[in-house]
């Protein structure tokens, strides 16, 4: 799997920095993502409300274990989630700083996993009805920008990754033993190396 680079970049940091670990970024994203989503909440709600929620939130057992292995789930959540709640604040309340914010969460979403582009889809469906309901066009054609990053990831990918490489993944829906094997004996392997 070939993730875009954002948060291997971010990850590199550390390692300049003489770490031995990430740690560090994930803890950043972390907390950051705390405090932004105590602030983005308590546009709707009041303050203890969006204490409450945001508590709940960061306390989940899923959190912490994706915090703790330092993957790129965490950092694509809690950009696809910053894109989300101030995308509903611009819709809402109609301060377009919240637009802009949205789409920047939205843009390093894509740059650190593709498949924020699905939040990214469904904002933009959103943007849709409202382009055809106001006849103002704006917004989802600025949107729009945030497939950049994925195309240029993608032809990027094209360009310097070779095509003959076989991934362990069974793309038919039906039976299929060669491929099978090959998982197997990928698995075998990786369970048997000491």
């Amino acid at each position: 799997l070939l993730y875009p680079p954002l948060f291997a970049l971010s990850n590199s940091l550390c390692y300049f920095a003489g770490m031995e670990t990430p740690g560090l970024v994930t803890t950043l994203f972390f907390i950051s993502w705390a405090f932004i989503s105590y602030i983005l909440l308590r546009r709707f709600v009041s303050s203890s409300g969006a204490i409450i929620f945001t508590f709940l939130t960061i306390i989940i057992p899923e959190m912490f274990y994706r915090a703790s292995v330092c993957g790129t789930n965490l950092p694509c959540a809690i950009y696809t989630s910053i894109a989300v709640m101030s995308f509903l604040v611009w819709y809402e309340q109609k301060k377009e700083g919240f637009f802009y914010l949205s789409l920047l969460a939205v843009i390093f979403g894509i740059w650190t996993r593709s498949e924020s582009i699905l939040f990214a889809g469904g904002i933009m469906v959103i943007l849709l009805y409202v382009a055809v309901r106001e006849k103002r066009f704006k917004y989802l054609l600025i949107y729009f920008a945030c497939i950049v990053p994925l195309i240029l990831w993608n032809l990027f990918l094209k360009a310097y990754v070779p095509r003959d490489q076989t991934g362990i993944f069974i793309l038919k829906p039906f039976y299929d033993p060669s491929k099978l094997k090959q998982v197997l004996t990928a698995a075998w392997d990786i369970m048997s190396t000491k």
